[in-house]
């Protein structure tokens, strides 16, 4: 649970797992 000050970084923060798992998912591909 992220204070609502910090939703923007939280976001930020999972969009940038998200985008390295993709990263992942293409090299084990």
């Amino acid at each position: 649970v992220y204070p609502l000050e910090e939703v923007g970084e939280a976001h930020r923060y999972m969009e940038s797992n998200a985008n390295f798992g993709k990263i992942v998912l293409h090299i084990a591909d």
